[in-house]
């Protein structure tokens, strides 16, 4: 791993755990199945974030940090007795919410992407 790839797998690691706390300290009681929960947008954060940091533009990188978090997150939910719910539907939330990271990595990579376009463009279009 090269060392510019550090940043992005840092960020997206503290960022998704920051995230998780969140959701799980803000936590109202009355959240049943049958509402729909907005905070699971937040997590599009960690993934936005790792990826505008890498310049490579790589998907993965942002993804390895999220990866590296789900058991310390799954840890501190068990541990602090923040689950609310049992152990496999917290687990399919944890990976629920870094499908939400990948967006939020996507998105980066489309931003980059346009950055590096419009760069080359008006390079090239640029009027002495």
């Amino acid at each position: 791993m090269s060392r510019h790839s550090w940043p992005g797998i840092a960020c997206g690691f503290m960022l998704f755990i920051l995230v998780f706390l969140y959701e799980k300290l803000s936590a109202s009681p009355d959240n049943t199945l049958g509402k729909a929960d907005l905070g699971m947008l937040l997590f599009v954060v960690p993934g936005l974030l790792g990826g505008l940091l890498l310049r490579n533009g790589s998907l993965y990188k942002p993804l390895y940090g999220v990866l590296l978090a789900l058991p310390v997150c799954f840890a501190l939910a068990h541990f602090w007795r923040l689950a609310v719910r049992p152990a496999v539907q917290e687990i399919a939330w944890l990976f629920s919410s870094v499908f939400w990271c990948a967006i939020g990595t996507f998105t980066s990579l489309f931003i980059n992407t346009l950055r590096r376009r419009i760069r080359i463009y008006w390079r090239t279009h640029a009027r002495p």
